[in-house]
């Protein structure tokens, strides 16, 4: 995934103050498989040393292509295609009804949206709004 397409990501999100990225992105087909953020110029928090080849994190690219408010990222690596553990999926929860609650915008993301995120939004009770699919 390029870059610019990224930085054009973060700066579509709404210009709010107080928002966080909460990533699910962690390993393509369990604990041996590849980083799912090898697309990426950037590094993950599950990403081994030899992964990371002196890339920056998540969070400083984040910052360095964000010219507005400040965007926090919280990462809660899962595994494509893999059930979330309970307590990764009550750590997640507990950190987006935190944000939300102090007024923030948050960003939930994972490299599909179909599985991982979809069972983060189920667990909290949201529901989704097809209008603006």
């Amino acid at each position: 995934m390029p870059d610019n397409l990224v930085r054009k990501w973060i700066k579509g999100l709404p210009d709010a103050e107080g928002r966080t990225i909460v990533s699910l992105l962690g390993r393509k087909h369990g604990r041996g498989g590849m980083s799912g953020f090898s697309f990426y110029s950037f590094y993950g928090e599950f990403d081994t040393e030899s992964e990371r080849r002196r890339r920056g994190s998540f969070q400083e690219f984040v910052d360095t292509s964000n010219k507005g408010s400040p965007i926090k990222v919280l990462q809660f690596p899962t595994y494509d295609f893999k059930p979330i553990p309970p307590e990764t999926l009550d750590a997640v929860t507990a950190a987006i009804l935190e944000r939300l609650s102090a007024g923030e915008t948050v960003i939930l993301v994972d490299s599909g949206g179909e599985t991982r995120t979809k069972a983060v939004c189920k667990h909290l009770g949201f529901i989704e709004d097809s209008a603006t699919r």
